[in-house]
């Protein structure tokens, strides 16, 4: 309660330091033939990946791996690698991409527009149960070189997540244009497809001047190379309700924190403040301006009166959709990258390109969670039991439920109305021979704690392995051996996992500089504030083009980013977790495959 609050524009410019910036790789002219195989001889330099080796000489990365043993333990300066020469005049038609922690052949055949069957035909030895760091063919048709302008039409070249409505969109024209030009052409468009515009169509809609832009040039945009700049300058708008500051009252002991508005989100700040510790040594500039934007703030008036925001290369905020609507309007006019950290509305990213939801919709959410059930279960039965839950949240899962058990071996599937059929409709649908896995969109503590009596008692019989809400730990009557018998798991948003080390160094910072424990704004201040600065500082502002192979190891969440039609990106991406021996686990990392019956008590 000893807290100062005070009204600010922060600046901070951190040190820069001398840092190994991204570089071409020069091909090795030597060659020789070991065996029946000619490989390049390659000397490896500062900074090198091997990542960045094999799209030096169009090879995958398992091509190296596999003709240099030793360097799956890491290179280093002046180590030689054995480059297998690519025979073939023609460009690979695959692209190489590594799968991030918590992706699955779904969501990556999803953000690639193709099919998971043809990834797996491309990647021979590999089945649906994908690993993190494993890297995988995708692929893509060649991309050509554009085409000059003639006959009254120029080219756009399909980049990954665009669709047809969105190309449709940028060029102020429809779909059926772009079908009358393009014969043949149909809504599942690939990664690096040409298709035609006309600009004639465009000369309704644009100057001259823009259409001699559309006409003379296609945008391509090098990750880490284009967009880079020297410094760059973040915006946070955060509802400290100054104007309520006057009503604290700092001899007060017994008062509360939560009793005073001022203090809603001030941890969120403050871990803001510990990620601009962290990154100051590492050779980034950066100005942050913080502003105090609530609920009550006259939204345009604020833009109006603020003219140094349209020098901002991202902002973070508002929290209140009231607000947010207004700037993210703003935003979009003046092409200024905004976040929203709390809501889960799809109005957030509607209709415009520069905006991020960092919470997963419905949707996503249940294809997370059903993709590591058809994963780590292969024909499981899952019963989808909800009671009086979000009409929106049950939909998303029988839809994603249909959408996923058309695969090969992995689940069957049914959704039960607890209102209408009660237990009976779960034990009707209980079955011996396989793993049930029973997810339970209810909510209410007198409820939950007779609903896992029932499956506590079925669970010697049945093999059982429950999902249910966040709000479930709150109630504190619910009996912990229960939860442990039913191998309870949990999806959120969130994930505090307390024996990660970076976990325990951030308490450790947290509470030496602020004496008191962070709560989870704390966290996501600092994850939000991390994910975006280093975003910016190995790509720029152009940093949206360039997540596909950007997931960083955040504190307590995940962003995987992914860009749907005529809207910004939203994080697909959802933590799971686990309860096991008293104790909570990550369950994408350490699934429980072993699910065993409860043996009964003796008398």
């Amino acid at each position: 309660m000893k807290r100062i609050i005070t009204y600010f524009i922060i600046t901070l410019v951190l040190a820069a330091t001398s840092i190994v910036s991204a570089q071409e790789i020069e091909k090795s002219t030597k060659t020789e033939f070991i065996g029946n195989t000619e490989y390049y001889i390659h000397t490896v330099t500062m900074g090198q990946t091997i990542y960045a080796i094999s799209k030096a000489y169009t090879v995958s990365m398992d091509e190296i791996l596999n003709a240099n043993p030793e360097a799956k333990k890491g290179i280093k300066t002046g180590s030689i690698l054995k480059i297998p020469v690519n025979k073939s005049n023609e460009p690979k038609k695959f692209i190489s991409h590594v799968v991030a922690k918590g992706e699955t052949l779904y969501e990556i055949s999803f953000n690639y527009n193709v099919k998971v069957a043809d990834i797996l035909n491309i990647n021979p030895g590999i089945d649906e149960k994908i690993k993190p760091g494993q890297v995988l063919l995708i692929p893509v048709p060649e991309i050509k070189q554009p085409e000059k302008v003639q006959n009254n039409t120029s080219i756009h070249i399909v980049q990954k997540g665009e669709t047809l409505f969105s190309i449709a969109r940028q060029y102020s024209m429809n779909v059926e244009d772009l079908k009358k030009i393009n014969p043949g052409l149909t809504e599942s468009i690939q990664v690096g497809q040409q298709i035609k515009l006309s600009v004639g169509k465009v000369l309704e809609k644009h100057d001259i001047k823009e259409v001699a832009a559309i006409k003379d040039s296609i945008i391509k945009i090098e990750c880490g190379k284009t967009g880079l700049q020297n410094s760059y300058r973040i915006a946070l708008l955060i509802p400290f309700y100054l104007d309520k500051t006057y009503t604290i009252d700092t001899t007060d002991d017994d008062s509360k924190t939560t009793n005073y508005k001022s203090f809603s989100f001030i941890q969120f700040y403050e871990g803001v403040r510990i990620a601009l510790d962290s990154l100051e040594n590492s050779g980034l500039s950066l100005t942050v301006y913080v502003y105090d934007v609530n609920e009550g703030t006259d939204a345009q008036e604020f833009i109006d009166k603020k003219k140094e925001l349209k020098n901002m290369d991202l902002i973070i905020g508002p929290f209140f959709m009231s607000s947010y609507t207004v700037f993210a309007e703003w935003a979009k006019q003046n092409n200024v990258n905004i976040v929203n950290p709390f809501t889960k509305k799809g109005s957030a990213i509607l209709n415009n390109p520069n905006s991020f939801k960092l919470i997963a919709s419905d949707s996503s959410q249940a294809s997370k969670v059903l993709s590591f059930i058809s994963e780590t279960y292969p024909g499981c039965n899952v019963l989808i039991v909800h009671r009086n839950a979000d009409t929106s949240l049950v939909k998303a899962f029988e839809n994603n439920a249909a959408l996923l058990a058309q695969g090969k071996n992995t689940f069957t599937y049914h959704v039960i109305e607890y209102a209408k059929k009660g237990y009976a409709g779960i034990s009707g649908n209980l079955t011996g021979n396989s793993v049930n896995v029973i997810i339970t969109l209810a909510d209410g503590e007198a409820f939950v704690s007779a609903y896992l009596r029932n499956l506590n008692e079925s669970a010697h019989t049945y093999k059982i392995l429950l999902f249910g809400q966040p709000s479930w730990e709150q109630y504190s009557s619910l009996d912990l051996e229960y939860l442990m018998n039913l191998n309870l798991h949990i999806f959120e948003s969130y994930f505090l996992d307390y024996s990660n080390a970076k976990t325990k160094d951030f308490i450790k910072k947290y509470r030496r500089r602020y004496n008191t424990d962070p709560n989870h704004y704390a966290f996501h201040g600092y994850d939000i504030m991390m994910y975006f600065s280093e975003a910016l500082k190995k790509f720029g502002r152009n940093f949206k083009e360039c997540l596909s192979n950007y997931n960083p190891e955040l504190l307590e969440t995940e962003f995987i980013f992914r860009k749907t039609d005529g809207v910004g990106y939203e994080n697909s991406s959802c933590m799971i977790y686990r309860y096991e021996n008293y104790k909570v686990v990550n369950a994408i990392l350490n699934p429980q495959k072993d699910i065993r019956l409860i043996e009964k008590k003796k008398p």
